[in-house]
């Protein structure tokens, strides 16, 4: 587990406790400062908890994307001035869970921070190592704390690999995918069962086998975990899913991601 150094959480309680001064001066000073740039999470939290925008775009690729846990996606612009630009609370800590790296550009990442009124989130962010640890993905969702996995979700993920291998690429995302699925590649983003469905028709192909294996899973809540685990079989890639709990309780793929 990554903690976010004590030094860093510091000038971050600073910043957000210091609102009585002028923020524009101390603000620019310490978000840039090398303490706070060389970790790419604590920038991002003090670029969002001093409402400096432009700069947080600066964090993100080009093509990046948001994708909220109602299945909303946003290109990451919209994201910035439509959700992040109307928080008015700060991150007082931010800490990586687990870290991976997916291939040769690319790094998965679960993490957590925490704002001023004590409130948890947790997030799954996609890197690209090319272009300088830029995000390019991530889904936000506010968290509770100590919930236990849920062993459903072990069940669902072999009814996956057994659906998938059994060649029916329709039964597969009409069975395990929410209605309002994404499928994340480095395409345009896939939505919805349909279209993820024709997507994953190199499924039907008899040859085709795959398996999947967690690497880590994270509940965020008793209705919704990010997973990110190894393919093994015809694609031998990490993965992420977001899994989310439908109203009749039941496991779907509300993300489901390779690279």
């Amino acid at each position: 587990m990554k903690h976010l150094p004590v030094y860093i959480m510091i000038v971050l309680c600073i910043l957000l406790g210091n609102k009585t001064h002028s923020q524009n001066a101390a603000t620019m000073l310490d978000c840039e400062s090398t303490s706070v740039k060389q970790d790419k999470n604590a920038l991002w939290a003090c670029y969002i908890s001093t409402h400096q925008m432009d700069s947080l775009a600066t964090l993100y690729t080009n093509n990046a994307i948001k994708v909220r846990s109602t299945g909303e996606v946003f290109e990451i612009a919209d994201a910035i001035e439509h959700y992040y630009s109307k928080k008015e609370l700060g991150i007082t800590s931010i800490q990586t869970l687990y870290k991976t790296q997916a291939n040769s550009v690319y790094d998965y990442e679960i993490g957590t921070f925490t704002l001023e009124n004590g409130d948890t989130y947790k997030h799954v962010v996609i890197r690209n190592t090319q272009a300088s640890n830029k995000r390019e993905f991530e889904s936000i969702a506010k968290a509770e704390n100590n919930i236990p996995i849920d062993p459903q979700i072990e069940v669902r993920r072999n009814q996956w690999i057994a659906l998938c291998n059994a060649h029916d690429a329709l039964g597969l995302v009409s069975e395990l995918y929410a209605p309002n699925t994404v499928y994340y590649n480095h395409k345009p983003v896939v939505v919805g069962v349909d279209a993820v469905a024709k997507e994953y028709g190199y499924m039907n192909n008899p040859q085709y086998t795959l398996s999947l294996t967690p690497l880590h899973l994270e509940m965020v809540t008793p209705t919704l975990a990010f997973e990110i685990g190894q393919c093994s079989g015809s694609y031998n890639g990490k993965y992420i899913i977001i899994w989310q709990k439908d109203s009749q309780g039941t496991w779907k793929v509300l993300v489901d991601s390779n690279i």
